[in-house]
């Protein structure tokens, strides 16, 4: 077994560029990269971020073998150490990791429970907040949250209004331009659909998409009409 003096400080070293490698490439990809998408920029947003957490996942696994092939009894000393001190809290990020993960919660829903009713503001790894009907901001911690009975008083719909402008050709009705709206697959044609005149060639519709990351593919549908 090696003294706390062997430590290879390389080692350490190297951990600690590659963890910052990792945050680095996300912060990129999240904030450069992906607001570059066109298309489904929503379902891309919500994968990146579970491969974020996944990733975070296998690299503390990966630092906490390292830590013990080097000195087994102080890593081993040091991991039962934050186990009993900070159980409490571990417990409240992993149950976050799981909400993030399965999607169990979403931002601006309102829920209600033993810890009371209100719309949720954010989703953090330790906590969940909560706004109620007074204004009050209602800190919740994850595990107590995702052992609890919880109702989903109003699931947030992905549902989204838009309004677009469309060119009419020649002899074309607003029963037309309808009927090609209703063929477009991005659009919630269970939904209303509004056709609106708004000059002699031109007309509005207004639309609930499937997702609001579609709004872009809705505007190249009807682009690639009117070419």
């Amino acid at each position: 077994m090696k003294n706390i003096t062997d430590i290879p400080v390389q080692n350490l070293l190297l951990l600690l560029l590659i963890g910052g490698v990792l945050a680095l490439s996300f912060y990129v990809v999240r904030n450069y990269i992906i607001p570059l998408i066109r298309s489904n920029k929503g379902g891309v947003k919500k994968f990146w971020h579970k491969i974020e957490i996944i990733s975070w996942l296998l690299f503390a696994v990966v630092v906490l073998i390292v830590l013990l092939r080097i000195n087994l009894f102080l890593s081993s000393s040091i991991l039962a150490l934050l186990l009993i001190l900070g159980w409490g809290y571990m417990k409240n990020i992993f149950s976050g990791f799981v909400i993030k993960l399965t999607d169990q919660f979403v931002v601006d829903e309102i829920i209600s429970g033993d810890f009371g009713e209100g719309k949720i503001k954010s989703i953090l790894l330790s906590m969940t907040e909560l706004s109620n009907d007074k204004g009050e901001l209602i800190s919740i911690p994850n595990s107590v949250l995702r052992s609890s009975v919880v109702k989903h008083l109003h699931k947030k719909s992905s549902l989204k209004t838009n309004t677009f402008n469309v060119q009419m050709f020649e002899k074309e009705s607003l029963l037309d331009i309808k009927e090609m709206i209703v063929n477009c697959p991005f659009v919630a044609v269970n939904q209303n659909i509004l056709v609106e005149r708004v000059s002699d060639n031109e007309c509005s519709v207004k639309i609930t998409l499937i997702d609001s990351s579609f709004k872009e593919d809705v505007y190249q549908y009807i682009q690639n009409r009117s070419n």
